[in-house]
């Protein structure tokens, strides 16, 4: 590796000498400074004398790994973790998670160096292992993607970056390759830079992809930048052409020459950016100065229906633009601090401010006079459906049919082309990731056309069949929130009961509990398979809170179960954060038929204009 950050101090407790030294030898190519024992009581010394950030050891001394973590305690401010290495394939499930448990029976002494030295860069980059796939994961809400290049290039690696529809590949601390759905360079790496959120994977080593980037991997971080600055129309947006003098008396450039063709084609910015080799970021300026010019004029959008949620539906901005979903934003409120939900308060910066308190956040619904506001900007030229939380979590939906009470009396009682204004206010039953399966299924129906009559009438019917399963890392949370008893949270903490929740008659409520939080997932897992028909397609959703690891982990059981038709993932933004608390990880999924599945599949490019 390249870079020459002090990196921690590791461990080694292997009696067998060849391995020992394999090891040892391999770590310490990798600039670890690696102290090798022999017996426990020696590790024991070393471990309380060196203060060790990883100690490496047989799975036989798991009593050694709980000592150094006793001893390495949160007063020594040093994170900690054991990595031990197992013949079984299974972990204890009453290991703490701070153990990783790591089966090397199948491996080669140099396989085993690879996953070891996987944990220890994805501990120096900030980032969650699962060495058994030779991952590193996180989520663009932590970990910024210009930032996540920036650190993976100091590091010389040569890894592949695999994003929700995109890819990045590097080698050498440089860019080779990037691709963001359609777009391919360095226009693609300036679209991921945009993105606020959404789960990744980075892979070490494997094969690298042909070069087709020359730029230095920091001018493309400004240029970036600087593409970011520019905001950018909604991709279904239209002009067109005003033969004004304005027109005839400028010369255009080849670039503007190529928008004015695009307008006179009718082509959406969608389109227009999909199309033209431009950033986007380049091309919004030209349109935004031929507008100012009055050579571009925006034609008004016109939907026959549109779909209306509330942010803890935990959807993120790209996913409800591509899918013409109006997300109204809750508050949290610190103290006296107050937070719009997703808008000026992030996931990254809400976990931090909750971490370090001293106030716990409470949260307030959308007020009526934001929803009415909504309606009625919307309803003098389309139908609205408005779908929210469950009323028995919020008083949101409540507050929604206020509100559109409010704005068919504000409205005319027919439009111009003679038909009648109408909104619809749907109580989910659901929260978070539930909730947007229900948005998101409305929102296609709304892009391919259908009147609100037939959306409204089709969630309400997929609705009960929507599942919602969830685990919290401590129930502290929702005991804070009344969701639960102190009681039964503090019996939990001290028998490490880790409860299955889920949402029944819109209310939370206990399905099971497993021993141990290593057990969780996969009896999450279990419980999903066995309420699903194994011979149809699943809609699937996975949230976290703050815990990507444990996401991608819950997604690659579910992989492995299920027939997913598509999979949505997201992070649990700061309402919905505020009651789960930090750690929690869940799950959404509901099958449709064969008539629904038609209707709800992903939009092609064309209709997500």
């Amino acid at each position: 590796m390249s870079d020459a950050r002090v990196r921690p101090a590791l461990l080694m407790f292997e009696p067998e000498a060849a391995r020992r030294r394999t090891l040892s030898v391999g770590l310490t190519a990798e600039g670890y400074e690696v102290v090798p024992v022999i017996d426990a009581a020696e590790a024991r010394r070393f471990a309380r004398g060196l203060g060790p950030a990883v100690v490496v050891a047989p799975a036989g001394s798991a009593e050694l790994g709980l000592d150094v973590l006793e001893d390495l305690g949160p007063a020594s401010g040093l994170p900690r973790t054991v990595v031990l290495l197992a013949r079984e394939e299974e972990a204890p499930v009453d290991l703490p998670e701070e153990i990783l448990w790591l089966p090397v029976l199948e491996l080669t002494e140099e396989e085993i160096v690879a996953r070891v030295r996987l944990l220890l860069l994805g501990r120096e980059l900030g980032l969650e292992a699962r060495p058994r796939r030779g991952l590193l994961v996180g989520d663009l809400a932590q970990h910024p993607f210009l930032e996540l290049v920036r650190s993976l290039g100091r590091t010389g690696v040569r890894a592949t970056v695999e994003l929700l529809r995109g890819r990045l590949w590097l080698d050498a601390g440089q860019v080779l390759s990037v691709k963001a759905g359609v777009a391919r360079g360095a226009k693609a790496f300036c679209r991921l830079g945009r993105r606020r959120e959404g789960p990744f994977r980075v892979r070490l080593g494997g094969p690298t992809a042909e070069r087709t980037i020359e730029e230095s991997l920091s001018s493309l971080v400004i240029t970036a930048i600087e593409d970011s600055q520019v905001p950018l129309p909604a991709r279904s947006a239209r002009w067109q052409v005003t033969l004004g003098p304005a027109f005839f008396g400028r010369h255009f450039s080849q670039g503007e020459q190529r928008l004015l063709e695009c307008a006179q084609r009718d082509w959406t910015f969608g389109r227009i950016l999909d199309e033209l080799p431009a950033r986007d970021g380049e091309i919004a300026t030209r349109i935004a100065t031929l507008e100012t010019l009055g050579v571009l004029g925006r034609l008004e959008e016109r939907r026959p229906t549109v779909v209306v949620t509330d942010s803890t539906a935990d959807l993120s901005e790209e996913l409800a633009r591509e899918n013409h979903i109006e997300v109204l934003p809750l508050t949290v409120h610190f103290g006296d601090a107050v937070f719009h939900d997703r808008v000026d308060l992030e996931p990254k910066g809400f976990y931090e401010r909750l971490e370090a308190g001293p106030y716990h956040p409470t949260t307030q619904p959308v007020p009526e006079r934001e929803l009415s506001a909504c309606y009625l900007e919307r309803i003098g030229s389309s139908d609205i459906l408005s779908i929210h939380i469950s009323g028995k979590l919020s008083l949101t939906a409540a507050h929604a049919a206020g509100a559109a009470a409010l704005a068919r009396s504000g409205a005319p009682e027919r439009r111009r082309d003679g038909s009648y204004p109408r909104i619809e206010v749907f109580d989910s039953g659901q929260v978070s990731l539930g909730l947007a399966l229900l948005a998101l299924a409305a929102g296609r129906m709304a892009a391919r056309d259908r009147p609100v009559d037939e959306v409204a009438a089709a969630v309400r019917e997929m609705a009960p069949r929507v599942t919602t399963l969830f685990v919290v890392d401590t129930l502290e949370y929702l005991a804070r929130g009344g969701r639960i008893g102190r009681a039964q949270a503090f019996l939990g903490r001290l028998l490490q009961i880790k409860p299955i929740l889920g949402l029944s008659g819109g209310e939370v409520t206990p399905v099971d509990r497993v021993r141990g939080a290593r057990a969780a997932l996969p009896r999450i897992t279990e419980l999903v398979a066995e309420s699903l028909d194994p011979d149809c397609r699943t809609f699937l959703a996975v949230a976290h809170a703050n815990a990507p690891a444990r996401a991608d982990r819950l997604r690659s059981l579910l992989e492995g179960r299920v027939q997913v038709g598509e999979l949505v993932m997201a992070e649990i933004g700061p309402v919905v954060g505020t009651h789960v608390g930090p750690g929690c990880v869940g799950v959404a999924c509901f099958q449709p038929t064969d008539e629904e599945a038609q209707w709800i599949a992903p939009l092609a490019e064309g209709e997500q204009e």
